[in-house]
């Protein structure tokens, strides 16, 4: 089946093929632009890599030629992340080329915000993209017009509620015309994205679209050109080692490796940039504490590389397609399970194939049995190893600031496996803490609520003083050994303080009084005698009149035995 023939304009038919070399339809288009042409709300459930985007963007470029290209926002796009976002409107920019009518505006946060209204207001943008947040704020504020919007776009609707814009969303869209056309896309079909449905579609058509291996009855959510490895390892330690030479042997392939953290990826690149061995390897990393300018440019440059190693977590899992990627490293096990099939859909995408590596610990083996019950299949393999862990201390050692991202690094690790979704398998008693902090090259061990107390195996405190570690650069070692000096003042300030408060203390307990005092104190004592006095003439007085029987006598004295000078004994 060829373009024309799932109703799409010709123009539009041959500007796919042109701009993107698509001969034909994949099964998701097939199924779902017939019915969004037609009018028809749909909610797809498909899988990644599947061709999701074009699905909903056809009809929408479809529905602009045939309306003559109006001059108001026609189609509204929400994306749950900026690089989502970007990435769709780069798509849609792409098939704009033949359409100069066609005017795209991308709203996501990280850019001005002050741009945005400008864009929008001075130029007439009819298919807007964007993200939950800033499209709500831009809406609340007034600055937007979506009144004449016609079709709405719930782009990864699963990783929009999952990220917290339910809210947003329901807001957004109650802001929209009700005479609207809105396609929702979605990895997985969850309670939310149910409930999302019923408050956002109007009789929708269901469309599921899942890939059959050819050599199993199995029906499952990944392309179908996958191929999937895993590896097993004794301990934490050789998986650095292991990553080092896989990447060796492929110079020429394009990799993604996920880490469980952001300090991780920070730690990994520093470390596998200045190995040797991989000397001719280009490195990129990609995590979300990067600031959206980088992010952009990262994106851009590994999109462009023809061969190339990217360091990222699972902000780029979901949606972000990258092109010809060749392997899928997890360098770390997702902490949500569900993240397992979207790191390895980066790849095999758009029928093309690709590989996906699995690295385990031997207290991790189990997690093959959970996802073979999910329909995956694996095969095993044994990687070999680089002899490099001497090598990897010197690199951490020699400069302060890979010490210090060697330690953030252990840090986050510890309280991702600490907090992991599946503790039963990833059981953080079983985390070898030892050989962790080895496989960080730590000189000690960073002092972490999660481990006080416990006794580490496999790991002795170094002699050397972390702190003598200097930095290479020398306008931040200056500035550190400023600190370090303005640290030690603060110390010695707080102890000579500690010190003069204790010798005041201390002196006020011995100072002398003074004559005033003195009299005051001996006109109190005096006044505390005549008192005392007066209540033992009482006493005696009581006694000697036979007021008190001899028991009571008995214990008066035995508490007083100066009493009896006091008077004559008599029989009671």
């Amino acid at each position: 089946m060829d373009w024309e023939n799932i109703g799409i304009d010709s123009d539009l038919a041959r500007a796919v093929r042109e701009n993107f070399g698509f001969k034909s339809p994949t099964p998701v288009q097939k199924a779902g632009i017939p019915h969004f042409i037609g009018n028809k709300d749909i909610c797809v459930e498909s899988c990644t890599g599947s061709g999701k985007t074009l699905t909903f963007l056809l009809p929408i470029f479809h529905k602009l030629i045939k309306s003559g290209f109006p001059k108001c926002v026609f189609a509204l796009i929400i994306s749950p992340s900026r690089e989502l976002a970007n990435q769709t409107y780069e798509v849609a920019e792409k098939l704009s080329k033949n359409f100069p009518l066609a005017s795209l505006q991308c709203l996501i946060g990280g850019h001005s915000r002050e741009d945005d209204i400008f864009q929008m207001a001075t130029f007439d943008k009819n298919i807007v993209i964007g993200t939950p947040g800033r499209i709500a704020d831009l809406l609340e504020a007034g600055d937007v017009n979506f009144k004449e919007v016609e079709i709405l776009i719930l782009d990864e609707a699963d990783r929009l509620l999952d990220m917290g814009f339910k809210e947003k969303i329901t807001w957004i869209i109650e802001s929209l015309p009700r005479q609207r056309r809105t396609g929702l896309f979605s990895a997985t079909m969850t309670t939310d994205v149910q409930s999302l449905i019923k408050a956002g579609l109007r009789n929708p058509i269901y469309i599921n679209v899942k890939v059959t291996k050819n050599d199993t009855n199995h029906s499952q959510a990944l392309p179908k050109g996958l191929t999937n490895y895993y590896s097993i390892f004794p301990t934490y330690l050789e998986k650095l080692p292991a990553l080092a030479r896989f990447l060796y042997k492929n110079p020429d392939k394009k990799v993604i490796v996920f880490f469980a953290t952001c300090a991780s990826t920070n730690f990994y690149l520093y470390v596998l940039e200045r190995l040797e061995k991989l000397g001719n390897l280009k490195f990129f990393r990609l995590h979300g504490k990067m600031k959206q300018s980088q992010r952009e440019k990262i994106y851009k440059e590994f999109s462009e590389a023809p061969c190339a190693v990217l360091l990222t977590t699972d902000l780029i899992a979901r949606g972000i397609d990258f092109p010809d990627i060749n392997w899928i490293v997890q360098f770390d096990p997702p902490q949500n399970p569900d993240f397992f099939v979207h790191r390895i859909g980066r790849t095999a995408r758009a029928n093309r194939e690709g590989d996906s590596m699995l690295f385990l610990t031997k207290h991790e083996e189990t997690y093959i049995n959970y996802l073979t019950m999910k329909n995956i299949e694996f095969s095993n393999i044994k990687l070999k190893r680089f002899k490099i862990l001497d090598k990897l201390k010197d690199i951490v050692l020699e400069d302060r600031e890979g010490y210090e991202k060697a330690q953030a690094a252990f840090v986050a690790y510890v309280r991702y496996y600490k907090e992991h979704n599946l503790n039963y398998i990833f059981q953080f008693k079983h985390l070898e803490l030892g050989f962790l902090a080895q496989g960080f090259c730590l000189l000690r061990l960073p002092r972490v609520s999660e481990i006080l107390g416990k006794n580490i195996e496999n790991f002795e405190q170094s002699e050397i003083n972390p702190d003598d570690i200097a930095y290479k650069d020398p306008q931040k070692e200056e500035r550190r050994q400023k600190l370090l000096i303005e640290k030690e003042e603060m110390i010695a300030r707080k102890k000579e303080i500690k010190i003069k408060a204790l010798r005041d203390k201390k002196g006020q307990n011995k100072r002398k009084r003074s004559r005033s005092e003195k009299r005051d104190a001996k006109k109190q004592s005096m006044v505390e005698d005549f008192d005392e006095l007066g209540r033992e003439e009482s006493i005696i007085s009581k006694i000697r009149k036979g007021k008190m029987n001899s028991e009571e006598v008995k214990s008066y004295i035995a508490e007083n035995p100066h009493i009896k000078t006091l008077f004559r004994k008599k029989k009671h």
